[in-house]
């Protein structure tokens, strides 16, 4: 569904259950057949917050994870330059990048993603 689809039908469905989510789909509502909603809805309650931040996280670039280690560790962006061996615009760009990848917008919510994913003490 993330690559596009509207639905999804398990080959076992009925004719009565095609037309079902075929009628969802025009509505512009999503659809699941009943089996593969019910292994969704599994992932989603045995997923923890802190296992998905961590998916999140590794999906980061190598470069991008050294620039928010650093900005954890309080690192200014002229420091982060300067360790990493790159231009403070590009510092920028990576911050930028990472912060949009992993959906935070403030300085708080960096550490407390940081705390979440176990790169800091509680």
């Amino acid at each position: 569904m993330k690559a596009g689809a509207s639905g999804y039908v398990h080959k076992d469905a009925v004719f009565d259950e095609l037309a079902i989510a075929l009628d969802a789909v025009q509505k512009g509502r999503p659809y699941l057949s009943p089996t593969v909603l019910q292994l969704v809805i599994n992932s989603f309650i045995h997923t923890t917050p802190a296992a998905g931040a961590i998916n999140v996280y590794n999906k980061l670039t190598n470069r991008e994870k050294e620039v928010f280690n650093l900005m954890v560790k309080g690192c200014s962006r002229n420091e982060i330059a300067t360790t990493l061996y790159i231009s403070p615009k590009t510092v920028d760009r990576h911050r930028s990048n990472l912060l949009e990848k992993l959906n935070l917008r403030k300085e708080v919510e960096i550490q407390e993603f940081a705390r979440l994913i176990g790169l800091l003490d509680s």
